[in-house]
């Protein structure tokens, strides 16, 4: 029964693919074969191409990777010392204008600086 099952089988699918074979022309498969060889041709070249990209990607990476945290660790110790340079300026800046003011309280006197600078629009440029 089962041996008749499939004989049956394979032979609907063989009157089916004959169907087939009398509605499409052997040269239209045969052009289509030869796309989808060209496309499959043009696609692993492709691929090549894409991996050695990869391993010369790596390569390049692997030489630049010390540098590049060596530069990191640079920068991030640029920044560090430079905000603690700004703060030490901020509190400079503080205490300066602090004992300017208790110096002497702004009053808008000509200083001679500048056309229409006094005493108070100076400190507050500081």
């Amino acid at each position: 029964m089962e041996q008749t099952g499939k004989e049956a089988t394979r032979e609907a699918s063989e009157q089916v693919s004959n169907e087939f074979k009398t509605l499409v022309d052997a040269q239209d498969l045969d052009s289509l074969k030869q796309l989808q060889h060209l496309i499959l041709g043009r696609l692993q070249d492709g691929n090549a191409v894409l991996s050695h990209f990869n391993e010369f990607s790596e390569n390049c990476f692997a030489e630049v990777a010390g540098d590049f945290s060596r530069h990191t660790r640079l920068l991030r110790s640029m920044k560090s010392d430079l905000e603690y340079i700004f703060q030490k300026l901020r509190k400079i800046k503080v205490t300066h204008t602090k004992r300017t003011i208790q110096a002497e309280p702004c009053s808008p006197k000509w200083v001679g600086v500048g056309p229409s600078e006094f005493v108070c629009d100076i400190m507050d440029k500081l």
